[in-house]
């Protein structure tokens, strides 16, 4: 998620010998991560219209035409990008090469967002820094580009659908399927709302999704969570997913609906459901989320994020690619026959091999040290072919120089292990046993051995060891138990054949096995490394399992593979080495009588008898210890303080007695800001510009770093203050000077308002300033207590009163009683103070109704774009004299009339296009005028228009 690429242009070669995998266009190679954002903003709107607008950028023709200029695929994949990534990064490559080894009888075409401009966007994947959140906030912080975010996420939502739509129209007999890592994984998933509102999701075949930041599974959520105890009713879209309390993306879940359910249910119109491989869920979208991943929910601190980088081969993609590929063929025209499968997946586990040389340096090696060493150079070289990493450690005995000692720490480069190794000299020792418990327990505790990775350690020596060590006291079942604590690491001694019995049982309690040698040694290291490699790769579905007394666990290694013919499974549910469940299952369910915090394992034999495990933690607790969460904190509030050139900042301030929270976390729509410590309940947020509409949520972490239910909170820094003013018969009253006047509090003293007071936002400044043709009147003004006075010639002034910003209502009317024909101008009141507000009715009265829907995320544009905004009339009531309500209807947005038409009683629904928009906010407005009376109705929205470009402050 927080990767620091640079930018850079590359161009990808034209493929003269026409491979079967195009990569389509120019390639220009960007990348960047999550935020939170339910946006379409390739849509505007589904009332009337079935696609409308996207946004108004230069288009370069050439450029957009090179994708669209390759045949047509079999196959047509789409793939998004994570955060500050170029093109072609890992997962993308990752991607594209699972297509062409596993189908490579189809013709797959693969087109990367950002490559090129389609409906006026290119994805820009903007790069999020998550530097910032590892230490906490102070007093205040800034907030920076958070909005940056957001705007990266939406262009490459339009981009993705403005490609789909016209990718599609070129291939209407192409397969689709989309994928998306981070950044990338919430714009795929953002945009299947808009492709299912064009009605193309019978197109799309699948659509993967890796490391979402808007991530939703809420069989994670609640101090017992169904996920850790079963893996039965999960989300139909959940596939890898370890965490069992995984419940929501780094950037909060999409709530209700995580993906349209054309894509999460078979019944809903999404094509028929993939039956060729039973135990696929109906889904057809999939979401992965790797152990230790913060970017979409799965760490088990906020903090930890290693995981997010493991996709390209942790697995995940193949799963994915073989999901997609087996769901689109029964709908591809003519499909020659699959080519036959062959499992590609790494021997030693999902993310490598991590093995430990433990060598017994003590002066009863002399004769045969040479010999270890050299065959300790051989297992090295061996695990590295399989892309394996590699420890060394040296042992002796108590009372020696050391006891243990790490030469070599984990890693891949044999030139540092070699040298290491040559540096091991023989001394010491004394008497017969040696420190071989005390070595392995320092080995086990001063690696970093990797999640996924198949785990041993093999022993060289000539001597058996002191039990209990003589050195550190440390027993077998010490030894066992931190095994099985890093899931395991399986221990092999090499030792002569008189040694066998000594360290059987260290093996077996390990799931590891004793291999020995005459004169031999070859052989046994070529054996042990064999095994090691070969045995089967076990796979528990979860890292972790947590329940109450009495709950039934459903432990599932179904997703075990590799070894030679049928596999055995051995259960041992509570890690006493004493197998509860013997040639059972792959899924077995246990219920635990009593309180338990300890490991589960499960040991898998091959029919060539190599053997493998795997253990995760389990903790079973009286239901009323279960640990909580924090609640969500109570009261949220915030108050806006005007800043110098017409930003603000946000002040925050938040109430929690609960003790169960470690820290409080803040987090906006954008991206996590960072936490304050628990004994905090107050944070400033400074630099927002003018029209900005910040989101903030703020939740507790226990310590643990489990993350309660967040409290929410809008903060406008400006509002729309607006109104009409019109005569006493309801006649809009054009060129009324409207002033605006301030106060600290409702009862006053209210001033009028001058552009130094730093509170009228927007592009106008102007106080007092003159009603439109329509009696309309605007500012955009920070919160506060506002008055405003109407005058005009030959009217009585009339004043609103005291209101607070935001309005709580559509708008003010200031109706002012005027000279009618035939009558003495009344004389205007000799008092300069606001008068109350005077609202007489118009006559006759005239009712009104509307609807009036704008589909744009939040209803926020930026600068220079377009938008299109749906209306309905429902109904005009009422009349003048018992005459019909006949006349003009006008939509009015903000100041401006864009649309009007004759109301003939009937109805009418309608849209308008709104071009080249500036900084501001635009009320919605429908305005009825007839002859002899007037009424007016506005939108229960407004469409935020930001900056195109954030401007210092």
């Amino acid at each position: 998620m927080w990767s620091d690429s640079s930018p850079r242009l590359v161009k990808l070669c034209e493929d003269a010998q026409a491979p079967k995998h195009k990569l389509l266009g120019n390639h220009l190679k960007t990348t960047s991560h999550p935020r939170p954002r339910y946006s379409a903003l390739a849509l505007s709107s589904f009332l009337l219209a079935s696609f409308v607008t996207v946004l108004t950028l230069p288009i370069s023709t050439a450029a957009a035409s090179s994708a669209m200029d390759q045949p047509c695929g079999q196959i047509e994949t789409i793939w998004a990008r994570g955060s500050g990534q170029s093109l072609d990064k890992d997962e993308a490559k990752k991607w594209i090469s699972e297509f062409d080894k596993h189908a490579p009888e189809l013709t797959v075409n693969t087109y990367q967002l950002g490559a090129e401009r389609f409906g006026g966007a290119q994805y820009p994947a903007r790069k999020v820094s998550g530097e910032r959140f590892l230490t906490g906030i102070g007093a205040s912080i800034s907030s920076g580009d958070m909005f940056s975010y957001g705007q990266s996420v939406d262009l490459g939502v339009s981009e993705l659908v403005a490609y789909f739509a016209e990718r599609r129209a070129k291939c209407s007999t192409s397969v689709f399927v989309l994928g998306g890592y981070s950044q990338g994984a919430q714009v795929a998933g953002e945009a299947l709302f808009a492709i299912d509102g064009m009605g193309y999701e019978r197109s799309v075949a699948f659509v993967a999704l890796f490391g979402d930041p808007k991530l939703h599974l809420p069989e994670g959520r609640g101090p017992s969570a169904a996920a850790c105890r079963h893996t039965r009713n999960h989300s139909t879209w959940r596939r890898t997913v370890p965490d069992c309390n995984t419940d929501g993306g780094s950037l909060g879940a999409r709530v209700p609906r995580y993906l349209p359910d054309a894509f999460t249910h078979a019944s809903t119109g999404g094509g028929p459901a993939f039956s060729e491989k039973p135990s696929w869920p109906i889904s057809k979208a999939g979401s992965w989320c790797a152990d230790a991943d913060f970017v979409c929910g799965s760490s088990a601190t906020l903090v930890t994020n290693s995981g997010h980088f493991t996709y390209a081969e942790n697995g995940h993609i193949h799963q994915a690619v073989l999901e997609a590929i087996a769901r689109a063929r029964p709908f591809i025209p003519a499909a020659p026959p699959p080519t036959p499968y062959v499992d590609d997946r790494p021997l030693a586990g999902t993310t490598g091999l991590d093995l430990a040389i433990l060598i017994d340096s003590t002066g009863s090696m002399s004769s045969y040290i040479e010999s270890a060493k050299s065959q300790a150079a051989r297992l090295a070289s061996e695990v590295a072919r399989v892309r394996g990493r590699v420890a060394l450690i040296e042992y002796r005995d108590a009372g020696d120089a050391f006891v243990a000692r790490t030469l070599r720490p984990l890693g891949d480069s044999l030139d540092t292990f070699s040298g290491a190794l040559n540096g091991i000299s023989v001394d010491g020792g004394g008497d017969t046993p040696e420190a071989g418990l005390a070595a392995l327990m320092h080995t086990f505790n001063d690696l970093s051995w990797r999640p996924g990775a198949t785990k041993a350690a093999v022993v060289l020596t000539d001597a058996p060891f002191h039990h209990p060590d003589a050195a550190t006291g440390v027993t077998i079942a010490d030894v066992a138990r931190r095994s099985l604590e890093i899931d395991p690491v399986n221990v092999y001694p090499v030792v002569p054949d008189e040694l066998a019995g000594a360290y059987r049982e260290l093996a077996d309690r390990t799931s590891g096995r004793v291999v020995t040698h005459g004169e031999d040694v070859g052989v046994a290291v070529i054996d042990a490394v064999t095994e090691i490699i070969e045995r089967p790769v076990v796979l528990l579905r979860q890292t972790s399992y947590r329940g109450v007394v009495g709950d039934e666990f459903e432990f599932d290694a179904s997703e075990t593979y590799g070894g030679r013919g049928p596999l055995r499974f051995d259960w041992d549910f509570d890690g006493d080495g004493e197998f509860e469940v013997r040639d059972g299952s792959p899924i077995e369910t246990f219920s635990y009588p009593d309180t338990f915090s300890g490991q589960m394992q499960v040991r898998v034999t091959d029919a060539d008898d190599l053997i493998s495990s795997m253990s995760v933690p389990v903790t079973v607790s009286d239901a009323q210890d279960v640990p909580p969460r924090p609640a969500a904190p109570h009261p949220l509030r915030s108050s806006v303080v005007p800043a110098s050139g017409g930003g603000f900042s946000v002040e925050l301030t938040w109430s929690s007695a609960d003790s169960t929270a470690d820290r409080w976390w803040i987090r906006t729509e954008d991206s996590v800001l960072g936490w304050v410590t628990k004994d905090r309940h107050s944070l400033t947020v400074t630099d927002f510009a003018p029209g900005d509409v910040p989101t903030f949520e703020i939740f507790g972490t226990n310590a643990d770093g489990r993350a309660g239910e967040p409290a929410r909170i809008t903060v406008k820094g400006t509002s729309i203050l607006n109104g009409v003013v019109v005569d006493d018969v309801g006649r809009p009253i054009e060129n009324a000077q409207v002033t605006l006047l301030r106060a600290e509090r409702a009862d006053g003293p209210y001033f009028e308002v001058t552009a130094a007071d730093g509170v009228i936002a927007g592009s106008s400044l102007s106080n007092p300033t003159s009603s439109d043709a329509l009696g309309s009147f605007s500012w955009e003004v920070t919160p506060g207590w506002y008055q405003v006075r109407a005058e005009a010639p030959s009217c009585i002034p009339a004043s609103s009163g005291g209101v607070e910003v935001p309005l709580e209502s559509d708008g003010l009317n200031l109706a002012l009683s005027c000279h009618r024909s035939g009558f003495p101008v009344p004389p205007s009141p000799p008092s300069t103070e606001p008068s109350p507000t005077t609202n007489p009715t118009p006559d006759p009265e005239i009712a009104l109704e509307t609807r009036v829907g704008i589909r744009l995320p939040r209803h926020r544009v930026t600068s220079n774009q377009r938008a299109v905004v749906n209306f309905a009339v429902v109904a005009i009531r009422g009349s003048g004299a018992g005459e019909p309500a006949i006349g003009t209807v006008s939509i009015v947005v903000s100041r401006s009339v864009v649309h009007t038409l004759t109301w003939d009683g009937t109805g009418f629904t309608g849209s308008v296009k709104l071009a080249r928009l500036v900084h501001g906010r635009y009320p919605i407005r429908v305005l009825f005028t007839g002859e002899g009376y007037a009424a007016s109705a506005s939108a229960p929205l407004i469409l935020t228009v930001a900056r195109a470009k954030r401007q210092a402050h």
